[in-house]
């Protein structure tokens, strides 16, 4: 491959299950990668990443056990992949300061859609438009979330924050 040769680029869809999601066929890793058109490459996935998280030691190697999970072999060449996590990667301020400070952040308004420790400023700004979005707590998602913020914090090169948003 000459070096004038652009890299293969992928786009991957992880659709994140709990941390022990083999127990639970409902709630599974899922994967799908794509090509630089779009196009859908190799065969889709389901199973538990945990293993292959905890396996993987660097980036590169993480990304390419995700392609040949999905029947795709890494090209010998540059390559680039962005992953699209289907979880939440954060907590909302307020619960991460009453876990971590144990700081009230004031009074606690009637009804869970409202709930500053259950949500994020981006979920509540969605419950204002007629939206109901997930909660990582109220509704039992913080396997996966915590999940994907572990990815984040292993295998993202340039991570300034991981975690709070």
């Amino acid at each position: 491959m000459s070096e004038t040769e652009p890299a293969t680029k992928y786009y991957i869809g992880w659709d994140v299950g709990g941390w022990n999601c083999d127990k639970n066929p409902r709630s599974r890793d899922a994967i799908v990668v794509l090509d630089a058109i779009l196009e859908l490459v190799g065969r889709p996935w389901r199973g538990n990443l945990r293993p292959h998280i905890n396996k993987a030691a660097t980036t590169e190697s993480w990304i390419k056990v995700l392609l040949q999970l999905c029947t795709i072999e890494p090209p010998d060449g540059p390559m680039t992949a962005t992953i699209a996590i289907d979880t939440p990667l954060g907590f909302s301020s307020e619960f991460v300061n009453l876990v971590t400070d144990r700081r009230h952040c004031g009074v606690v308004p009637k009804g869970w859609s409202a709930n500053p420790y259950l949500f994020r400023r981006t979920e509540l700004f969605l419950f204002q438009n007629g939206l109901t979005p997930l909660s990582a707590i109220k509704d039992m998602i913080g396997s996966q979330a915590t999940k994907g913020m572990h990815v984040l914090a292993k295998f993202a090169p340039n991570v300034s924050s991981c975690g709070v948003w």
